[in-house]
């Protein structure tokens, strides 16, 4: 009777913890805690009313409060709106030195009247919108201010790029005038490379050029 006994209570020892983990897992539910189909839930309000810093031209302040991208200002030009710093506006004097051309001989100061305009008018009105740049409308210098020409602050806030059409170029030759504004906002210093038209010849030749300047506020 006792080993009867001992073999029933053995075999009970046996079943109980398989039925006691069968009732671990809650009724319904599922044994990875009970977060199946909550992945990826958040705050329904997580994110909302904040965008990203403004570019050029877009939206800044406000109820959103949101910020403009490095370089740029919010309300540079017009409330709410970044832009870039307007810094460029105004008369600068200019300054074109070590002229280099390559494969061909020139001197502006002894050629024609639009090369000695081109490369030794004394000063220009730099116009600026934003982040664009141009020159005198109609003027003279390498910083005129036709439809040819296409001047930008890359990067912002203190980068100065201008592309400039040449005289006889008709809008094939051009001239890239790449620099920097200094911090106190007074000169801008930089190089230039492209190319250059001799008008006293015919056919009129191109050739390459580098320069270095510096445009000085007035």
């Amino acid at each position: 009777m006792v080993s009867k006994y001992l073999m029933s209570m053995a075999l009970l020892g046996l079943l109980l913890p398989a039925c006691g983990e069968e009732s671990k897992t809650p009724s319904g539910g599922s044994d990875n805690g009970g977060n199946e189909g909550n992945e990826g839930e958040g705050s329904p309000n997580e994110g909302e009313g904040v965008r990203p810093p403004g570019a050029d031209g877009e939206p800044c302040g406000g109820s959103s409060s949101n910020t403009c991208l490095d370089g740029l200002e919010c309300g540079a030009k017009e409330p709410g709106i970044c832009t870039c710093p307007q810094w460029f506006q105004g008369i600068w004097s200019i300054e074109i030195s070590n002229l280099q051309t390559f494969g061909y001989q020139f001197d502006p100061a002894n050629n024609t009247m639009a090369a000695r305009n081109f490369w030794l008018t004394p000063e220009t009105a730099l116009n600026q919108d934003g982040c664009n740049l141009w020159g005198n409308v109609g003027g003279d210098g390498p910083l005129w201010g036709d439809l040819r020409r296409d001047g930008r602050i890359d990067p912002p806030p203190l980068g100065f790029r201008y592309v400039s059409d040449v005289p006889y170029g008709e809008s094939k030759h051009w001239i890239t005038f790449t620099g920097i504004l200094s911090l106190d906002h007074q000169t801008i210093s930089g190089t230039c490379e492209g190319e250059f038209g001799d008008g006293t010849v015919d056919p009129i030749v191109f050739f390459r050029v580098q320069c270095d300047f510096v445009l000085t506020q007035q």
